[in-house]
Formats: C-alpha cells, sequence, structure tokens
C-alpha cells in the first residue's frame, strides 16, 4: 500500500452532514413556515431529494452555486404551494448562516484521525463545498487541526469528479498518486473521480448504498481506516 498523502471529503464522511442538516432544517421550518411542521418530514425528504440532483447538476458545471443554493429549497417549498422565491432564499440565507456552525461529526471521527496524526499521515480535505461555509464546519466541529490544507472546489477552480480536482490537489502538496488515497462517501464525485485520476480509493459507505462499480476498498465504519493504514 504505502500510502502518505490522505485525502478526505469532509460531508457526510467526517462532518455529519445528514444530523447537522436536518436539525438545522428543522429549527428554520419551526422559525419561519410553522405552517409546515405538521409536514417536517415530508418536507425534509423532497428538500434532501432536490439538493441531492442540484449537487449532481453543480458538481457537473450545468449550474451555478447561486442558483444551486436558493432552487434546492424553492423545489421543495413548491410541493407545498409555496411559490415565492423570496421564501425559498430567505430560507436558504438562514441555512448558510446557520448550518456550518452545527458540531456533529460522524461517529469515530476524531479517534480516527487522531490514529492517522500519529502515524504520520498527510491529511488534507478536499470538497466540493462553498470555500466560505467549509472552513467555518472544520473550525467550529473541531476538525480543522487535523488537516494541513482544504482544498475546495471555489479555490480550485475545478469540482469533483473533475480529474484535474484531484490533479490541483495532488501537485499543490508535491504528493504522489501512487501513495495517495481519497476517502469519500459520494460515489461519483469521491469514488469515480479519484479512480479516473489514478488514485486509490476508500469508499465510506455508512448510508449502505451498494458500491457501483470497482473501488479499492469499502468500509462501513470509519474505525475500519484502521486495518487499511
Amino acid at each position: 500500500m504505502g500510502y502518505k498523502w490522505l485525502y478526505f471529503d469532509l460531508d457526510g464522511t467526517l462532518w455529519d452532514f445528514a444530523a447537522n442538516s436536518e436539525f438545522t432544517l428543522r429549527h428554520i421550518m419551526r422559525q419561519m413556515l410553522p405552517e409546515l411542521v405538521p409536514h417536517e418530514q415530508e418536507f425534509l425528504d423532497l428538500y434532501h431529494h432536490y439538493n441531492d440532483s442540484l449537487w449532481v447538476e453543480y458538481g457537473l458545471g450545468k449550474i451555478t452555486k447561486e442558483l444551486l443554493r436558493w432552487k434546492r429549497f424553492h423545489d421543495a417549498l413548491l410541493q407545498f404551494g409555496i411559490t415565492d422565491r423570496a421564501v425559498a432564499e430567505a430560507f436558504s440565507e438562514r441555512y448558510l448562516e446557520m448550518s456550518p456552525h452545527q458540531t456533529r461529526v460522524v461517529p469515530h471521527a476524531f479517534e480516527v484521525l487522531d490514529y492517522l496524526k500519529e502515524k504520520g499521515y498527510h491529511l488534507y480535505l478536499l470538497t466540493n463545498g462553498f470555500i466560505e461555509i467549509q472552513h467555518i464546519k472544520t473550525t467550529e466541529s473541531g476538525l480543522a487541526p487535523y488537516f494541513e490544507k482544504v482544498f475546495t472546489s471555489d479555490e480550485m477552480g475545478y469540482k469533483k469528479p473533475h480529474k484535474l480536482a484531484f490533479d490541483y490537489a495532488v501537485k499543490y502538496v508535491n504528493a504522489r498518486k501512487r501513495e495517495s488515497l481519497m476517502i469519500g462517501d459520494e460515489w461519483p464525485t469521491d469514488i469515480v473521480g479519484a479512480r479516473q485520476a489514478g488514485i486509490d480509493q476508500v469508499y465510506v459507505n455508512l448510508r449502505n448504498k451498494p458500491a457501483e462499480g470497482p473501488v479499492t476498498y469499502e468500509i462501513r465504519n470509519l474505525l475500519e481506516l484502521k486495518e487499511i493504514l
């Protein structure tokens, strides 16, 4: 194996996106749209459906981050007869203010990161998230000190799964691809992207979603990284 440079995805891999997002969404809904409270779970399911779809489009360069930010809420709210774009934009603004300050991480994140630091690995974050948001998340959650650098798509000018996103992160720190490892939970962006860039991958399958093709390693719990590294 001989890995030295480890690139982690952030959302869903280390920072518990699902839990932090749900807490934030429920809080905002109760403040801004109490009429939706009886339909909270339905709204959450719709939001995640539209959010996931729009993130795929964003990753492919088909939409801007500005559009993604409000449209994911707008599309969900439409299903409840709320058509005013201003409401979706206000919801989005409040979400972007509040969500990054949530601090829940996935189980065993700190234990595994401590282990990897002690072993002498070089640790980086490689994320498609927005630069101003991701830095707040890492700082507030306590993840920031573990990483030598946070690579965001905003900074690089390329988004995963684009090969150039991985090339940028490898070249920036003078790493070698054969000794690099991408660790992430999103199949198209993290796993397929890294494989196409010539980098080994760890599919962090915390949601029990079947692998969609070849992958170097698959784990169901972050603690399993100790068996690989």
